[in-house]
């Protein structure tokens, strides 16, 4: 039933409570929890997971600078280690120093197509205590997804 109008009244506008805030950032864009979470999940998948999360597109800088940290945690924690593309190859599997300058060059130049260099960029492998978190975190979502 729609209601009617008196004379000298207005239809005013109000925002769903339940609708986005236009304000607020992206509901799409991923929080650092988040992004630990999604590398956590692919770095124990496997090593060349660890770049199919941050090479794609439209990303915006707040998310870069999520995932930036995110990986940082994550390596201090020893949750993941980063390693060299020689290591791998050479198959030393090597841990390297991660420096935070490199890292946010790389995360930055992946989000454009076609544009990483796998023979030099950061590669990362999560630990027994990496995995064993995201296998926790995929059993906790499982159980509420039910």
């Amino acid at each position: 039933m729609t209601k009617k109008l008196l004379p000298g009244e207005k239809w005013e506008m109000v925002a769903d409570p339940n609708s986005p805030d236009p304000n607020s950032p992206s509901n799409d864009m991923q929080t650092k929890d988040q992004a630990k979470s999604n590398i956590l999940e692919l770095c124990s998948e496997s090593d060349y997971g660890s770049w199919e999360f941050w090479s794609s597109q439209d990303k915006s800088e707040e998310e870069c600078q999520n995932i930036i940290e995110a990986i940082k945690e994550l390596v201090a924690e020893k949750k993941i280690l980063p390693v060299e593309y020689k290591d791998i190859k050479n198959q030393s599997y090597q841990e390297t120093r991660l420096d935070s300058t490199r890292l946010g060059r790389e995360v930055r130049q992946s989000i454009m197509p076609n544009n990483i260099d796998p023979d030099n960029f950061y590669w990362f492998f999560a630990t027994d205590g990496g995995k064993k978190e995201d296998l926790l975190s995929r059993r906790k979502d499982f159980l509420a997804g039910q």
